[in-house]
């Protein structure tokens, strides 16, 4: 049924300091792991973030949603997550009739963050399909070579 979808793979390395994101072969997101919030609204993920608190001086938050190997803010990890994966624009790529792109997502992140990433990529936004969900920990990754 390639008429009415089609998958993409994507490879999401999350890590205190930074967050990368592959897709098609390529790297897509290489950004640090600062949300940018402007009047109780987050507004921005990664260098959009940094860049957005430079110009806006007046009350910018800067949230970092994982630090001292805790979660420091569950809801602006969600965002952060979904805001870097909106912004590879899957969608621009040819996905079939329909144009809802099946995404297979491998992951690897903090043990510590683990369950909070399940439960957000348990709940994606209604453009975005995930037919396959695969996360490996920082210390497995380690130990085969992945990192």
């Amino acid at each position: 049924m390639k008429l009415f979808r089609s998958t993409r793979e994507i490879a999401i390395d999350i890590d205190e300091g930074k967050t990368i994101i592959v897709f098609n072969g390529q790297v897509v997101v290489d950004d640090p792991n600062v949300v940018l919030m402007l009047n109780g609204r987050y507004a921005a993920a990664g260098k959009r973030a940094v860049c957005g608190i430079i110009e806006n001086p007046i009350n910018p938050i800067r949230i970092r949603p994982l630090s001292n190997n805790c979660i420091s803010d569950s809801k602006a990890l969600d965002f952060m997550i979904w805001y870097f994966i909106k912004n590879i624009n899957v969608r621009s790529y040819k996905c079939g009739l329909f144009k809802k792109p099946s995404l297979k997502i491998t992951l690897c992140a903090p043990v510590y963050a683990i369950e909070s990433i399940k439960q957000i990529l348990a709940n994606p936004p209604k453009k975005i399909e995930i037919e396959e969900l695969k996360i490996v920990d920082e210390r497995t990754s380690v130990k085969l070579g992945l990192r």
